[in-house]
């Protein structure tokens, strides 16, 4: 199937490989940090924080191991700036949450080595890099809403968009009461 790939066209095959890592994301492979509650509400307040002062947000899904958020810079704010200051905040509270967690387990436990180390986060958070997609249209503004609100129904997480309590479809923002 990988040669398969090799032998496509440089367009097709850019295509196709992002395809297959989008499958292989939600279907929860690597660190799937954001699957707790208190990390997911993290990510999910820091969207939501700066939405009209800085973006408008559009929409938004935190998956248990990335999120997709469709927003529009404004007030002169940069995606490069918006995204960094995401990550960077993001970060910081969930290695809290994670580090708070892990305490509360060794608690529980009551062997302080029984408790794996979660706090202690080898690897960066976030990916250095992120895809970013310019939106050309009414249509495809659509379509990509459709997307991100139907990422965990793909994913296998829930049956509707709307039962994924952290996503723009869920109804339970206060942004969309």
């Amino acid at each position: 199937v990988d040669q398969m790939i090799e032998v496509m066209p440089d367009g097709v095959r850019v295509v196709e490989r992002r395809k297959r890592l989008h499958d292989l994301i939600d279907t929860g492979h690597g660190a799937c940090y954001l699957r707790g509650a208190g990390c997911a509400k993290v990510v999910e307040d820091a969207f939501l924080f700066f939405d009209g002062e800085r973006y408008r947000l559009y929409a938004w899904v935190v998956m248990p191991d990335h999120f997709h958020v469709l927003f529009q810079p404004i007030n002169g704010w940069s995606l490069a700036k918006i995204v960094a200051s995401w990550k960077r905040f993001t970060a910081t509270e969930i290695k809290l949450v994670l580090r708070a967690r892990q305490e509360s387990a060794r608690q529980e436990s009551g062997d302080p080595g029984s408790a794996r180390l979660l706090s202690g986060i080898s690897e960066p958070l976030w990916p250095r890099e992120y895809w970013d997609r310019y939106i050309r249209n009414e249509k495809h503004l659509r379509a990509t809403i459709a997307y991100i609100e139907q990422n965990p129904v793909k994913a296998g997480l829930c049956s509707n968009a709307s039962d994924w309590q952290w996503s723009s479809a869920s109804g339970e923002s206060e942004r969309y009461s």
